[in-house]
């Protein structure tokens, strides 16, 4: 290693010497860290065993509600059942005419953008037979004015 790049080494390992002392410094304060959080994370464990415990003592009072309300007939359900398939069929006509509406549209559209592209060709041919036949009278006028 040439005698240029020796100071900017030395400060180098000197910036490392001295990260590596604040991390023996730290180390101390970071082993207080774990015991107080393994200490919090006993404390922890031991309240959920508690209340595990707790919830899963069947012979609390209180510990269920009777949910007020009555099941429907077999009658109710069909009828419900029947209105939902009515809706549910209704839904998906519309869903299908819809489709068929996308479908005709976009149909239209290749056509309008295939007519669009036909006449945009045509009006390009015509623009250029335009500017051939205006340079054309120009040129002419050119020799006119010239053989005056």
């Amino acid at each position: 290693v040439s005698g240029y790049y020796k100071p900017y080494l030395n400060k180098d390992i000197q910036r490392k010497i001295n990260i590596l002392k604040k991390d023996l410094e730290n180390s101390v304060d970071t082993e207080e860290k774990i015991l107080s959080c393994q200490t919090k994370l006993e404390m922890q464990v031991l309240e959920t065993e508690r209340l595990s415990q707790e919830l899963e003592n069947p012979s609390q009072d209180g510990r269920f509600q009777a949910l007020d309300g009555k099941d429907p007939s077999e009658e109710e359900l069909v009828a419900k059942l029947s209105t939902l398939e009515r809706l549910v069929r209704n839904k998906k006509e519309i869903l299908l005419t819809k489709e068929i509406s996308a479908k005709e549209i976009a149909i239209r559209i290749k056509q309008l953008e295939s007519t669009s592209n036909n006449w945009k060709a045509a009006t390009q041919s015509l623009l250029k037979d335009t500017n051939d036949y205006q340079g054309r009278v120009q040129e002419r006028q050119r020799l006119r004015t010239a053989q005056k």
